[in-house]
């Protein structure tokens, strides 16, 4: 026969033929109102429990002195004792009920303290007994069962009481846990994997996770100056080189948003500190943060079960979240304004309304742009890629901006009807980075304005075709 079945039998059978009927006073007795006293020769241990019957009772009572004793020996969880060391304490455990029920002292060094039953007022039956254990035996008999509950895998018992005596140190004893879950599942206990993994995520929903900073301005295409601060402490206290998952949201090369996930580690001062190598996605947005299960699992081998799944999605729940505005850094953009005017035959113009019209524009909606203080002429023949080199290498522009609005505007025609003067503009204005020496926009403007006066007809103009590419502009900004 199993000898864990057959130690479970002897419980059973032990539990109910140590059952007895007694009398039920009316009166709380005033020992039990007292605690439990150890005397110079003896250890007192006491169990009290409550039921309907006193049979009931009593079974409850019986099974908290168990448990009293378990944790007085120092014996660890009993899912990862040995099949030995489980007969030997219920064999032991067995006697102690015998000598409850015949009020005799056993081999075993222990004697009835007091036992007594009574009713209460809502008629539950109450029933307490304390036994008296001599010091030395107890002892004995602690050294004894420690050895033989551990002797089929000490390592498992070692982490089990790391695990216990670390319950303060909230991340230590999880991983401990975890250490434990591992021995059992490779040893195909399953009570004491499941159990362990309970208690490692027990251990870890005490972690005190709090949001400490959010950088003021996050840019789209940049990487933030400054971090998001996350906290984690146990019982007050910092926790440090301990690993958490970050979530935050990115965008793939296909244009798609998906959830990307970093793991950090914790400093000296408990301080998580995450800095996204760059901000893809306008708007707000959130990232969180949680415990990562990957130390955990190393201790789980390479074979997943629903367990591990399961607990992978426990430990990773979200715990704190930090939210943050990513601005379209276009506006921020340092931009200069170079458009070079021609006449109807090609001549350059010594006017800006053009650039003036785009610049105005611009302004209003808060970007960050100023006209270029550059001759014209000596940009004219230029095409476009010699210029946007020219402009990179050139100490007077090339730190100040980063963008460069460009182009020719060309008056196209002039006509006299009456008093009224019709006057047609056409161009390609261009948005280009000067650093990356790219294209970002490029559109061909074509504006007609009348007027009574021929300056002002040809100045509307070009200040519209000016005007007309900064909305291009403003419209592709969010």
């Amino acid at each position: 026969m199993n000898r864990r079945l057959l130690a479970f039998l002897l419980a059973f059978f032990s539990l109910f033929s140590c059952v007895i009927y007694m009398e039920i006073g009316d009166e709380v007795p005033e020992w039990t109102l007292k605690p439990s006293e150890d005397s110079d020769t003896h250890r007192a241990i006491r169990a009290q429990a409550s039921a309907e019957t006193i049979v009931e009772a009593q079974l409850a009572a019986f099974d908290d002195l168990k448990s009293a004793l378990i944790e007085m020996m120092k014996l660890g969880r009993v899912e990862y004792w040995s099949d030995e060391g489980s007969k030997e304490f219920e064999i032991l455990f067995s006697e102690i009920l015998h000598t409850i029920t015949s009020a005799e002292s056993g081999d075993s060094g222990v004697e009835l303290g007091a036992e007594e039953a009574w009713k209460s007022e809502s008629s539950q039956i109450h029933y307490a007994v304390e036994i008296k254990w001599e010091r030395e035996a107890f002892k004995e008999q602690a050294a004894r069962l420690f050895e033989l509950t551990g002797r089929t895998n000490p390592r498992i018992q070692n982490y089990v009481m790391r695990a216990q005596a670390a319950e303060d140190e909230t991340y230590e004893a999880a991983l401990l846990w975890a250490a434990v879950a591992g021995i059992s599942k490779a040893s195909e206990n399953e009570d004491g994997y499941r159990i362990a993994l309970e208690e490692a995520k027990r251990s870890l929903s005490s972690l005190e996770i709090e949001l400490i900073e959010v950088p003021d301005k996050v840019f789209v295409g940049l990487r933030p100056t400054l971090p998001v601060i996350f906290s984690a402490k146990s019982n007050g206290r910092p926790v440090g080189n301990a690993e958490f998952v970050i979530t935050f949201p990115n965008r793939a090369r296909d244009g798609s948003i998906y959830s990307e996930k970093v793991r950090l580690l914790s400093d000296e001062e408990g301080l998580i500190r995450f800095r996204p190598l760059e901000i893809t996605i306008a708007g707000s947005q959130e990232l969180t943060i949680a415990p990562s299960a990957a130390p955990f699992l190393e201790f789980l081998g390479e074979e997943r079960d629903s367990s591990i799944d399961k607990f992978e999605t426990d430990l990773e729940r979200t715990r704190a979240v930090a939210e943050y505005h990513a601005q379209v850094r276009i506006r921020s953009i340092p931009m200069g304004i170079l458009i070079v005017e021609t006449d109807l035959i090609g001549n350059v113009l010594d006017g800006t309304d053009a650039a003036e019209g785009l610049f105005d524009n611009l302004i209003a909606d808060e970007f960050n742009v100023s006209i270029m203080e550059l001759d014209p002429s000596e940009i004219l023949l230029l095409s476009e890629r010699v210029l946007l080199r020219d402009l990179k290498t050139d100490a007077r522009f090339g730190d100040k901006y980063e963008r460069i609005i460009h182009g020719k505007v060309s008056l196209e025609s002039f006509e006299q009807v009456g008093d009224t003067y019709t006057v047609r503009v056409s161009g390609i204005l261009v948005m280009s980075d000067v650093q990356k020496q790219v294209t970002l926009l490029r559109s061909e403007i074509t504006k007609t304005s009348r007027g009574t006066a021929s300056q002002q007809a040809i100045s509307t103009a070009f200040k519209q075709a000016g005007r007309s590419f900064a909305e291009e502009i403003i419209e592709l900004t969010p």
